[in-house]
């Protein structure tokens, strides 16, 4: 389910002319799902925790964070941005950032943090499935 999520948000990216975003949507969500498959597989067997009351208490507390997030997210969708987004980059790339190409000013100038948090994750989920990968290798050659 966390695959298919994340695989139709990168759609959702492709759509709306967002490649980059939806290259390293891809990307990232196939090492979580690889991370997890590899994490789940090593889990202990489970066991059942606590009883009736137990699990009542964890599905209202489930279901609390679900309304939550719920009114959350419709804060969110009533706030009003202003103006148009391209006509500010449009304006502001050459005055701000000196650059006359658009995109790469706004890639590299006006989202440099966010493009190298993009960069950090992908990098930071490679390094975390490689050494799972390699921690996986030497159990199965003690064994």
């Amino acid at each position: 389910g966390l695959g298919v999520c994340g695989l139709g948000m990168a759609l959702l990216f492709a759509i709306y002319s967002a490649p980059d975003l939806a290259l390293t949507q891809i990307m990232v969500e196939s090492l979580i799902v690889v991370l997890l498959v590899l994490l789940l597989r090593r889990l202990p067997t489970i066991r059942k925790l606590g009883g009736p009351g137990a699990r009542a208490g964890r599905s209202a507390l489930a279901l609390a964070g679900g309304v939550l997030m719920a009114f959350v997210t419709l804060a969110a969708s009533s706030v009003t941005l202003p103006g148009d987004a391209s006509s500010f980059f449009a304006e502001a790339s050459w005055p701000l950032a000196k650059g006359r190409n658009v995109v790469n000013v706004i890639l590299v100038d006006f989202r440099a943090l966010d493009t190298f948090g993009e960069i950090a994750v992908v990098a930071g989920a490679a390094i975390g499935v490689v050494a799972l990968l390699r921690g996986l290798r030497r159990n199965r050659d003690t064994q």
